[in-house]
């Protein structure tokens, strides 16, 4: 049973999915910073602040292309054989 402030705060969402998209947002939007903690960066190259793409350019001359998407986004694809998912 919901508590009365978490079904309040569903409603602000519409919901349970548009309480999953916010979250998804929020955790993409989120991608830089979290890219930074994988060593020293010299720059970022993104298309947009909510894009689930990022490509992250480190001193070392690394560079490590990063995408988040939930699992129901993610389809069967040549490119993507052998690729491990990260949970994190």
């Amino acid at each position: 049973m919901y508590s009365k402030k978490l079904h309040h705060n569903l409603e602000y969402f519409d919901g349970l999915e548009g309480f999953a998209r916010f979250l998804t947002t929020a955790f993409i939007k989120d991608k830089k910073m979290r890219s930074s903690r994988w060593g020293n960066v010299l720059f970022h190259e993104q298309s947009s602040a909510t894009s689930p793409v990022v490509v992250t350019h480190y001193d070392c001359f690394i560079k490590v292309d990063s995408w988040y998407e939930t699992l129901d986004e993610v389809v069967p694809s040549i490119w993507l054989k052998g690729l491990k998912p990260i949970y994190k």
